[in-house]
């Protein structure tokens, strides 16, 4: 009993989320409204994603869409509850898989702020957390690992109060896809508690 207990003990912190050394994943957009009384959203008119980068690699063009709802607005806390979602989608191009390249859902709650800057400028900055998937493709096009094709992270979305002009930035990505390894490793364990149940199962039998 205590052999299983440990086993099981070390299969949660092997299958446990682990921090990821990715660079910090940005897409680039224009365009598209963000509108709403309770909630943000541009779902009647998405933005259009531009650019997709992480450090040494960029990709850009006319690439999709950035679609995203937050969820609804809090009197008492002054800031946006956990929920809604963003939807990131390639269109096909510029080397891109064709189809959906992130989507998750926000898991915090999301502040709103304008921001002015000593030029003039001033831009629109939502930040919360998010948790989804993000397409594999995506991934080996950009040269980031697999194991990040699901993930946590902090986002970032900042929107030029002028130009409309933004981008959401991905940081600090924390993978919840357990590598092949460590899946191996658990499956071994485990059928080592099972050998070892049976052997002294068969031995209580014999005595």
């Amino acid at each position: 009993m205590r052999t299983t207990l440990w086993v099981l003990v070390l299969g949660l912190l092997l299958l446990a989320p682990g921090v990821v050394e990715a660079d910090t994943l940005t897409f680039r957009f224009q365009g598209g409204t963000v509108a709403g009384t309770t909630a943000l959203s541009n779902s009647d008119d998405p933005s259009e994603l531009t650019e997709v980068s992480t450090t040494g690699v960029t990709i850009q063009g006319a690439l999709g869409t950035v679609e995203f709802t937050t969820g609804a607005w809090n009197d008492s806390t002054w800031s946006f509850d956990p929920g809604g979602s963003i939807t990131i989608t390639s269109n096909g191009t510029g080397g891109l898989p064709a189809g959906v390249l992130f989507s998750g859902s926000f898991t915090s709650a999301g502040t709103w702020t304008l921001i002015s800057y000593a030029d003039g400028t001033s831009e629109w900055v939502f930040e919360s957390q998010v948790s989804g998937s993000a397409s594999p493709e995506l991934l080996a096009a950009l040269g980031l690992s697999s194991d990040i094709s699901q993930f946590t992270a902090t986002i970032t979305i900042k929107i030029n109060a002028a130009t409309g002009i933004g981008t959401v930035e991905f940081g600090s990505i924390v993978s919840h896809t357990p590598e092949p390894g460590t899946l191996a490793l658990l499956g071994v364990g485990l059928g080592g508690v099972a050998l070892a149940r049976m052997r002294r199962l068969k031995n209580g039998k014999n005595k």
